[in-house]
């Protein structure tokens, strides 16, 4: 049986029929999104898959192997960009300019300052890379807590809490499940700092969105970084858009003219274990929904 290699932007766009000739004739996939492989769910769940962003398979019992790390760079670069932004108070720094106003304001910097990543991937890790080079203390979350060289902490889901209170930063970068739905709501808000900012590159069903208006409307925290929302795009009467303290981007951390050599040198490696026999790199627990070399 012969191994045949597919690399598709939308799997959408392949009709029906052939869909499964395909697929029963030992296939390999590369899919840009899992989220649009869900209606063909029943014929995914019998053969292995490789995507190239992180998420999970929506197929139960399936492997589903990712060109992990691909993108993890230029999201990363994101955190850091609208880290930088809220310490050195950006969106005032704006209104100057626009108002030639030339007034002394005080600023923070982020040596000393701790970065609380929820989720610990590829992107997770590459955050956690960067927030170390400014001098952070930086605490990572897991579902399995293991110690690593990137970070001052790690720990488990239960020090949730923990993690939120002692952050300035809680930065989200875990993909969607039954645990992490609705993971930061107003409980959780009510633990962090008043200082302190959200940022999610994450998934936006992860966060309770209203509760976070809320949040940053009474001063709860400071302000929220959002590349990732429960729907997108972001409703037009959503109230996060007229919050002055809220930076939004439209699903777009992740861009980088690098972005697709960076996942074909990874299906390289993950097509030669895989005609070997041998375990893929970046494969996936579909209990825990993150990359097993993460």
């Amino acid at each position: 049986m012969t191994t045949t290699a597919i690399s598709m932007a939308r799997v959408n766009a392949m009709t029906p029929p052939f869909f499964r000739t395909i697929f029963f004739s030992r296939l390999l996939v590369i899919s840009s999104s899992a989220s649009r492989c869900r209606s063909r769910g029943s014929i995914l769940r019998r053969r292995g898959w490789i995507i190239r962003r992180s998420g999970r398979s929506q197929t139960e019992g399936s492997a589903c192997r990712m060109a992990g790390g691909s993108h993890a760079k230029p999201i990363a670069q994101w955190v850091m960009l609208f880290m930088l932004a809220a310490a050195k108070n950006l969106p005032r720094l704006t209104e100057f300019r626009q108002t030639k106003a030339w007034e002394f304001l005080p600023a923070d910097e982020l040596t000393g300052r701790t970065c609380g990543i929820i989720g610990l991937g590829s992107i997770g890790h590459e955050v956690a890379r960067l927030a170390r080079a400014f001098e952070m203390v930086t605490i990572g979350l897991r579902r399995t807590p293991r110690p690593s060289p990137l970070l001052d902490e790690v720990v488990g889901l239960e020090d949730l809490d923990s993690l939120l209170a002692r952050s300035d930063y809680v930065v989200i970068c875990a993909p969607l499940n039954a645990q992490s739905h609705r993971l930061v709501g107003p409980r959780e808000f009510a633990l962090m700092k008043e200082s302190s900012w959200l940022l999610n590159v994450g998934r936006g069903a992860i966060v309770d969105e209203s509760a976070l208006a809320e949040a940053l409307r009474d001063g709860v925290i400071k302000g929220a970084a959002l590349d990732v929302f429960e729907k997108e795009p972001l409703p037009a009467d959503s109230p996060l858009w007229a919050m002055p303290n809220v930076y939004i981007t439209p699903h777009n951390s992740g861009s980088s003219p690098f972005a697709l050599d960076r996942a074909v040198e990874v299906f390289a490696r993950n097509l030669e274990c895989f005609a070997r026999g041998e375990p893929m790199p970046n494969e996936v627990d579909p209990a825990e929904t993150y990359a097993t070399s993460a």
